[in-house]
């Protein structure tokens, strides 16, 4: 009995798959880990200011806490949290959350009521 491969050989054709996946992903992953801290950042910076105008914010000493503790997450030594992406992604949004926080509320962030005019 003659092999299936043998008995009809123009048939038998094999294409290779290129291996280009690796390639892709090495100038890829750059990319997108900079589009990742772009969001990032956006989201630390957007959310306090948000959570600010919607809630009043409260008495300043919370404020003063929340600038000191960005202040001491961000000249703290770094750790091995720090040396992975996720992990610098997390002390960002980390820093940027607690002093946008802070700073706006010590700054005396109010909406402006309806009632009130201007001139």
């Amino acid at each position: 009995m003659i092999p299936e491969a043998r008995r009809y050989p123009y048939f038998d054709i094999r294409f290779q798959t290129p291996q280009i996946s690796p390639t892709i992903l090495s100038e890829a992953l750059p990319l997108l880990e900079t589009i990742l801290a772009g969001l990032v950042f956006l989201l630390g910076i957007s959310l306090p200011i948000h959570l600010l105008y919607r809630f009043h914010p409260p008495g300043w000493p919370w404020h003063a806490l929340a600038v000191l503790a960005a202040l001491g997450i961000g000249f703290a030594p770094g750790t091995d949290l720090l040396n992975t992406v996720p992990g610098t992604f997390l002390y960002g949004f980390a820093v940027g959350f607690l002093g946008i926080w802070g700073l706006g509320g010590l700054a005396g962030f109010h909406r402006r009521d309806a009632t009130r005019k201007t001139g």
